[in-house]
């Protein structure tokens, strides 16, 4: 029993040791217990000392590769191309801070004189009778109107001059003229305007009308937002045409001649008549003709044949 406890603490002792000095895996097998001293705890301790020593094994090869690691690294930093990349990665990073604080301060500079300078005021905006309420900073009527994107077109009438300046509670109100569109001949004009008669519309468009031309609606109608107003400037043109008066074959009896004989006595001989017509032309284009006047300026002449009756 004593040889046995020798000899296990003998191989123990070598064992341990190469655990601790050993960099590398030191295997344990059952030969190195005595087979009488085995229990069944033992397959766990080979286990676990075996782990034991794969780890220190593997912490011994990476401090080495760290070693090596960091030893490259210090040859590279004390480099002089790395001490210049570093110069440059500071010079360029000290510019964008240095910038950024710039704009930080003018911003702020900026924002601060701005809001120091606002004033909140409050106005009604009629627009055609749409009623809205707003509080603006705006400091005439022009400003105000810019800042909501309010247009004023041709035609549209302001209570207010665009050069006011704004008061608290005031109302600004907008009547907008009506769209028209008018047709006069073959130009197309559209026109805004506020109130008013298809005839005013036309005046302030300048579109002569004279009597003979036809408007649609009628002058005397008042306009709505929208309308087509058309113009056919209607026009006369007389012109001379002449008709020829084909002459007439007369045939008379006469007692001096044979019986069945014929013998001219007149030379028959055309006329000639003279038509005025009236052109009408709407727009410009032809739409009809009238004959107002017909003239024979020379009259036909019969020809004459005499026949012979005598037996």
């Amino acid at each position: 029993m004593a040889y046995h406890r020798n000899k296990k603490k003998k191989n123990s002792d070598r064992f341990m040791s190469g655990v601790l000095y050993t960099p590398e895996k030191v295997p344990v097998s059952k030969q190195d217990f005595s087979p009488k001293r085995q229990s069944p705890g033992k397959e766990k301790i080979l286990k676990k000392i075996n782990e034991l020593g794969e780890s220190a094994a593997i912490s011994t090869r990476s401090r080495k590769e760290y070693r090596a690691y960091v030893s490259k690294r210090r040859r590279v930093r004390h480099s002089e191309g790395y001490q210049q990349q570093r110069l440059r990665d500071a010079t360029f990073y000290g510019g964008i801070s240095i910038a950024s604080i710039c704009i930080i301060l003018i911003t702020a500079f900026i924002t601060s004189g701005v809001i120091g300078n606002m004033t909140s005021t409050t106005v009604a905006l009629n627009d055609n009778g749409r009623v809205t309420y707003a509080s603006t900073s705006a400091r005439s009527v022009n400003d105000f109107l810019a800042k909501n994107s309010i247009t004023v077109g041709s035609g549209d009438v302001l209570n207010v001059s665009l050069n006011d300046s704004i008061s608290e509670g005031e109302t600004i109100e907008i009547r907008r003229a009506l769209p028209l569109t008018i047709h006069n001949g073959t130009e197309v004009i559209e026109l805004n305007m506020l109130a008013g008669t298809v005839d005013e519309a036309l005046e302030k468009a300048g579109v002569e009308v004279t009597v003979d031309d036809e408007v649609y609606p009628a002058a005397s109608s008042y306009i709505t937002a929208g309308m087509t107003i058309s113009v056919i400037h209607v026009t006369y043109e007389y012109v001379t045409e002449n008709e020829v008066i084909h002459f007439k074959e007369v045939t008379k009896s006469s007692n001096s001649l044979a019986y069945g004989d014929k013998i001219l006595q007149t030379e028959g001989q055309n006329g000639v008549q003279q038509n005025t017509i009236k052109v009408t032309y709407k727009n410009g284009k032809e739409v009809s003709r009238e004959t107002v006047k017909q003239e024979v300026t020379k009259k036909a002449v019969d020809r004459v044949v005499l026949v012979g009756t005598y037996v």
